[in-house]
């Protein structure tokens, strides 16, 4: 991805934690690419949070392209830098560089396959479905590593909505974790004791 391609046709911002980037039912046309940061995805009434967006990563373009309304909240989790592009002018942009379009296809596709994972998967039990959420956030390196693990800023209620399924089922799955001494849980957070573990965990999910 040629990043000062999109700078010469959008425009770059920063937004702080927390701030609103693009609300559910909006009718806008642009679509954003992250510089640095993460953003969180929420849908529903009331919202829930169902993704992670990292840096190098497009958000939004989709309702840029065909016009229609937002399905989602998008607001910043940490300090943003993105890029805001018009929709007609990331429309050309595509259509000028297909292997971009490409790129942008196989990540759609990818985001589509993640979320039948967590929603259509209803066979898969809590324990599976969170080891792949914290897994998920591993490999996105929003962690910050100590002594003792890699601690995520995410709450109990949180990993459930990640995870598709309800707070209580997501406490019983970090529970039993904590109990094999594989997490530590504070308020607000889960530290992640063996990643090694929590990767075999998860990766039982897809051998099913």
């Amino acid at each position: 991805m040629n990043v000062s391609e999109l700078e010469r046709i959008g425009t770059r911002f920063e937004r702080p934690a927390g701030q609103i980037l693009i609300e559910d039912g909006e009718h806008s046309d642009h679509a954003l690419f992250l510089l640095s940061g993460y953003v969180v995805i929420r849908i529903g009434a009331p919202k829930r949070s169902v993704a992670i967006r990292p840096p190098l990563s497009f958000v939004g373009e989709m309702a840029a392209i065909d016009q229609e309304r937002r399905t989602a909240r998008v607001a910043a989790l940490t300090q943003v830098s993105a890029i805001s592009i018009p929709g007609p002018l990331l429309i050309r942009y595509l259509q000028e560089r297909p292997d971009v379009m490409l790129g942008l296809l196989r990540e759609t596709s990818r985001r589509f396959l993640e979320t039948s994972r967590k929603y259509v998967g209803s066979d898969l039990s809590g324990e599976l479905k969170v080891a792949a959420t914290l897994v998920d956030l591993l490999d996105l390196g929003i962690g910050a590593s100590d002594a003792a693990g890699i601690r995520l800023a995410f709450s109990q209620r949180d990993i459930g909505e990640l995870s598709g399924i309800s707070r209580e089922s997501a406490a019983k799955a970090i529970g039993e974790f904590k109990r094999r001494g594989l997490v530590e849980v504070g308020r607000g957070s889960i530290t992640v004791l063996s990643a090694e573990v929590m990767r075999r965990i998860a990766g039982s999910e897809t051998e099913r």
